[in-house]
């Protein structure tokens, strides 16, 4: 992707917290799940890969994405 992301979560995942960060473990974006469709703009970060991290009842759920 160039930046633009839309990410789908569950219902459960409403009211969670969900972070995305570089590789050097920098926070890049910072939020609470308000809905199931999250769309971010992430473009004017630079290329390269990054972790979305969901936290939820303790428990964590991270994924890769890529922003070329």
């Amino acid at each position: 992707s160039k930046g633009i992301f839309s990410i789908k979560t569950s219902n459960d995942q409403i009211g969670c917290e969900m972070m995305i960060t570089n590789l050097l473990g920098e926070i890049i974006y910072k939020d609470i799940i308000q809905g199931e469709l999250i769309n971010l703009d992430l473009s004017k970060e630079s290329k390269g890969i990054y972790l979305l991290t969901i936290k939820n009842k303790g428990e964590f759920r991270t994924e890769k994405i890529i922003i070329e």
